[in-house]
């Protein structure tokens, strides 16, 4: 086999090579230079393939940065996103390993910041079957609860008073009634909307 061409592409820094006159594959320039191969070179297509199989993690790499780099994700969330877009499993893999070992990938990590930047409006029920959602595990959603929970009364007791605005009028049957639905959908347990209601 003879390296007949290595074309640069539009607009990427990545490089086309022909062997025999006829396209091969494509790499990028980082490991284009690490292959060390030229045009004119024979080669063997088992010098090549080493490097294919890492260019095709790193284009996972890259796209998966791409999401993270947006907002950030759980791995399962990720894992899904990327799924869907053909990519090989083992490079899927390997990618979400590599995401890890950069820091860009933690399940503990982006439960914290979800809790965070919901919990002072949603219940912890709510905030357990939003994660669950994500696919992050029960565990980790345990454990960073337990934790990390705003004060659920306080936070109740605060949306009860800005609904109870929209409810004036309303006969005190109806209000109950309609606070508990709207606490309850903001996943706060009954206990929590019992003692909200009692101090109203």
């Amino acid at each position: 086999m003879k390296i007949t061409k290595i074309a640069k592409q539009e607009c990427r820094d990545r490089y086309n090579i022909f062997v025999d006159d006829r396209f091969f594959t494509a790499l990028s320039a980082d490991l284009l230079l690490e292959s060390g191969i030229g045009q004119g070179d024979e080669i063997a297509e088992e010098q090549l393939n080493p490097f294919i199989e890492r260019d095709g993690v790193g284009k996972v790499v890259t796209k998966a940065l791409d999401y993270v780099s947006r907002r950030p994700h759980s791995e399962a969330e990720l894992r899904t996103k990327l799924g869907k877009k053909d990519y090989d499993e083992a490079h899927i893999d390997d990618a979400l390993v590599r995401l890890n070992e950069l820091g860009y990938l933690d399940d503990e990590a982006f439960a914290r910041q979800w809790i965070a930047e919901r919990g002072t409006a949603r219940g912890q029920r709510l905030l357990q079957m939003e994660l669950r959602r994500k696919g992050v595990a029960d565990a980790i959603i345990e454990q960073v609860l337990a934790e990390d929970t705003p004060d659920e009364l306080s936070h109740a007791k605060d949306l009860a008073t800005k609904r109870l605005s929209r409810l004036s009028g309303q006969p005190p049957a109806v209000v109950r009634r309609r606070l508990t639905d709207y606490l309850a959908r903001r996943g706060y347990s009954y206990d929590v909307i019992s003692q909200v209601l009692a101090k109203d």
